[in-house]
């Protein structure tokens, strides 16, 4: 196999309990040729400390430490100083199995693509399933976007050509859906694509975590600008190939709207869109029901997914 660095861009923000477990899992990857970037986005805790005491350790780590400015920006300037031939964008409280870097790698150099992608476990001290979806390639960007939802808009499980990363960036005024918005423009310069179904990534739900908040803040309700310039990226293409980003837009617009009632989201806007989807053609009739309930029961289906979500637990 090729000897290509990898760099392996980190954001770290508070998350001293958790810090050890994601390095160690890194530190201990089957392939060697690592360039490990931290950037302490102004840790309050005890992060930075761990940061430096692992680059005491191990050569390989590079410690960018800046104030906080979100995880937009600190991805930013770990590209800036990224000299491996290939990019991984992993978060601080999650781990990866052994051999993740080793396997994204030999996908990227077997099937010569343009990004490698690898299926992946949300742990919330449940079971890990085994995946049902065969490993595939995608053979272009229309066929990528139409699979959009089995590897989603996710940066942590897959892997990236430097050179194509270096000709874009996260947009810093983006702190939701920055992930989705920066990987739709880079699939604008990819060709091909591997999704490898083995589960190499653990992403672990924390309690304390933003998913699992009933708050919302002003950063979070960015995810809806993210949303707009990714689908005015997408708008080229028709809308068959398009269409989970802009349902997945108008859910995010909806549950917005109508739980915290945010300027940013106008109901002439929302309204116009659930009229398309309610009339669009191509969606089945039990979708579009499923539409209804969501825009004019809001509050009914929120509870019965409650309801549902605290009896499996």
């Amino acid at each position: 196999m090729t000897k290509a660095k990898v760099s392996i861009i980190i954001p770290v923000y508070n998350t001293e309990k958790y810090l050890k477990r994601c390095l160690d899992s890194i530190s201990s990857q089957t392939y060697k040729n690592l360039e490990i970037i931290l950037v302490n986005d102004g840790s309050t805790d005890n992060s930075y400390d761990i940061c430096i005491s692992y680059q005491k350790k191990d050569s390989r780590y590079n410690i960018i430490n800046k104030s906080n400015g979100g995880v937009s920006s600190a991805r930013n300037e770990g590209i800036k100083i990224a000299s491996g031939e290939y990019i991984c964008f992993f978060d601080s409280d999650d781990e990866i199995e052994h051999n993740m870097i080793e396997k994204l790698l030999k996908n990227f150099i077997d099937y010569n693509v343009d990004l490698s992608i690898c299926d992946y476990n949300i742990l919330n001290n449940k079971i890990k399933k085994k995946s049902q979806i065969k490993s595939f390639l995608i053979s272009s960007k229309e066929e990528y976007h139409k699979n959009y939802k089995i590897y989603q808009g996710y940066l942590w499980n897959k892997m990236f050509k430097t050179s194509i990363v270096k000709q874009i960036s996260f947009d810093n005024d983006i702190h939701c859906c920055e992930d989705e918005l920066f990987i739709t423009k880079y699939v604008e310069f990819c060709k091909t694509f591997f999704y490898d179904n083995t589960k190499l990534y653990n992403y672990y739900i924390r309690s304390n975590s933003s998913s699992g908040t009933q708050k919302i803040n002003k950063r979070q309700v960015t995810k809806i600008i993210a949303r707009e310039r990714e689908l005015e990226i997408l708008k080229k293409y028709d809308f068959d190939i398009y269409k989970d980003y802009y349902i997945s837009h108008f859910l995010a617009m909806n549950d917005i709207y109508h739980r915290y009632e945010y300027h940013i989201v106008e109901k002439k806007q929302l309204n116009k869109m659930y009229k398309e989807l309610l009339y669009n053609k191509s969606l089945g009739c039990s979708f579009k029901i499923s539409i209804f309930i969501r825009y004019r029961l809001f509050w009914f289906y929120y509870y019965l997914k409650l309801i549902i979500v605290l009896k499996k637990g």
